[in-house]
């Protein structure tokens, strides 16, 4: 994939974390923390932080060959929850409620997007819970 030449791309530094984390994990986790960042500088909301993140700006910057890449390795690092759990159950709402899309790669690219939300915004969850 091509990550480092993206991080450039991203118009700022505070992508980079995400774009060349080296796992799964580490990716959702440099995610939350930047949209948790964001949220507080902003006084936003952390799920529009969330949602503006993955859906808009992270996917710009991908061919479909990294989203379908992404999407399986996401899936890998949550098998439980996106086969028959909640994430599955998000993505297929985020579809639902996207209706009709004009080309079969808005469909994946969706998906990764509903997926990378879901696994960020669970981490954020976890991180408010007491321990």
């Amino acid at each position: 994939m091509q990550y480092v030449d993206l991080v450039g791309s991203m118009s700022d530094d505070e992508w980079r974390p995400i774009m060349q984390a080296g796992s799964v994990e580490e990716k959702i986790t440099a995610f939350a923390d930047l949209a948790q960042k964001r949220a507080e500088e902003r006084d936003d909301d952390v799920e529009g932080v969330v949602r503006s993140m993955t859906h808009e700006s992270y996917l710009l910057k991908h061919t479909t060959t990294d989203v379908l890449s992404e999407l399986q390795d996401l899936a890998e690092a949550y098998p439980d929850e996106f086969y028959n759990g909640d994430a599955n159950e998000h993505i297929a709402k985020r579809l639902n409620e996207m209706g009709d899309m004009d080309f079969w790669s808005d469909y994946p690219a969706a998906a990764l997007a509903a997926g990378l939300e879901w696994a960020i915004l669970s981490d954020l969850q976890t991180r408010q819970e007491p321990v």
